[in-house]
């Protein structure tokens, strides 16, 4: 059973011409539109989210939420600009540590179904967006997400959901009640023995390691794999930790 992980490697620059198809949305852009004074935008992705009944959300805790999601996935942080040097379209990858924040908010009022649709079509197609706020958001409140196509899609918008609703609740599991969780999982794990692993020589703590090791390779049965998966599902944690 083989498990495989994409991950961006170290040595990769947080610089590089654009690929085709952010290239497409920003030339299209500035061809339909006066790109130095822009008045409306077309690419604007707004989606809404509206809490339960009598429920609360914590807008500091949501920013700081925001912003854990937003160092995870270099996309939405990244900028197009043309390199008129070069005369191509690069993108650039902001670094977070440069950056105290990632977003920003807009606050606004609405009373009726027309001032709310009309705060919608500014979310669709207003180019300058977004301002700061602060306080709770309640159940009579929306709260808007707006994304550039050019960075986002709507399959995108499953992934930041699942992490944005990972993130707030791993800050509001406290360790006690994990604790309990594994003490009751392992209860008839003998804690205190020894595991027995193989190597090919022996060692004591103050010699120096060589380098050298071994490697032992085994098969799980298809019974065996399945409780694996089974198990990991029903409590939503990843196969590696095991």
């Amino acid at each position: 059973m083989e498990r495989i992980v994409f991950c961006r490697q170290p040595d990769i620059i947080n610089e590089a011409p654009a690929s085709y198809a952010h290239a497409r949305i920003w030339f299209d852009e500035r061809i339909r539109f006066d790109s130095e004074n822009p008045q409306v935008a077309i690419y604007n992705m707004p989606f809404l989210h509206r809490l339960s009944s009598g429920g609360t959300l914590s807008i500091s805790k949501l920013r700081q939420t925001l912003q854990h999601v937003l160092i995870k996935h270099s996309a939405p942080r990244t900028s197009l600009d043309f390199d008129t040097n070069k005369n191509i379209l690069m993108q650039k990858i902001i670094d977070h540590t440069d950056n105290k924040e990632l977003f920003t908010f807009i606050e606004s009022t609405f009373e009726t179904d027309e001032d709310f649709n009309k705060i919608m079509h500014n979310e669709r197609g207003n180019p300058n967006n977004f301002h700061l706020l602060a306080g709770i958001i309640c159940e009579k409140d929306a709260l808007i997400f707006n994304f550039h196509h050019a960075l986002f899609d709507f399959p995108s918008m499953k992934m930041f959901r699942q992490d944005l609703d990972y993130a707030v609740a791993k800050q509001q599991i406290p360790m006690t009640v994990a604790n309990a969780f594994w003490l009751d999982a392992l209860c008839d794990c003998e804690m205190d023995r020894s595991l027995q692993l193989p190597f090919d020589r022996h060692r004591v703590s103050d010699e120096h390691r060589a380098g050298r090791g071994t490697s032992i390779s085994f098969q799980f049965d298809n019974d065996l794999s399945k409780a694996f998966l089974t198990y990991a599902s029903t409590y939503n944690i990843k196969l590696e930790y095991y």
